[in-house]
């Protein structure tokens, strides 16, 4: 199958980066023994995106082994992730404005990249999905699975920053 070293690869990348999420999750806790319902939520979405990433990486071999098409799996898989990504949305978006009308916890700077990393990744997976401009191509899939791990950063980000301005206080 077309780039399963590099989907392969990322499967690694997003296991380590999942584990790394978890020892954050363990090592980090508050005194008390709790976490703060803005950081848990920031662990959770960095859990939620090392997984997601995980899933799609290997998806396309379950319909490789399927004997699908190479067409075929790309497009379908683009589409898979387009869904994940709008059910995210619905999801994650309001949850995230709860929470930043309870708290002091405020991703208005940070908005404006994570909102670019979902919209560009929803974009060109249906894109991909419906084969205008990319043509059901494994590097559309691929740029996808790269803005994934992305998203997963910024939340870390987002994590650390809250973690800075707590301490700051």
């Amino acid at each position: 199958m077309q780039g399963s070293d590099v989907l392969l690869t990322i499967c690694e990348v997003s296991i380590a980066y999942a584990g790394f999420t978890s020892v954050v999750g363990v090592l980090g806790q508050r005194g008390g023994g709790s976490w703060a319902r803005e950081d848990s939520f920031r662990l959770w979405l960095m859990i939620e995106s090392s997984l997601a990433t995980l899933f799609f990486s290997l998806l396309p071999f379950v319909m490789h082994y399927f004997a699908f098409e190479n067409e075929t799996i790309w497009g379908a898989c683009s589409g898979a992730m387009a869904l994940f990504l709008t059910l995210h949305m619905i999801v994650v978006v309001p949850r995230m404005h709860a929470i930043e009308r309870e708290s002091t916890w405020s991703t208005r700077r940070f908005e404006p990249v994570v909102g670019f990393f979902i919209t560009t990744t929803l974009i060109v997976q249906t894109l991909n999905t419906f084969a205008l401009v990319f043509e059901r191509s494994f590097g559309a899939y691929l740029l996808g699975l790269l803005l994934l791990l992305g998203l997963g950063s910024m939340h870390f980000v987002m994590l650390l920053v809250g973690v800075v301005v707590t301490n700051d206080d």
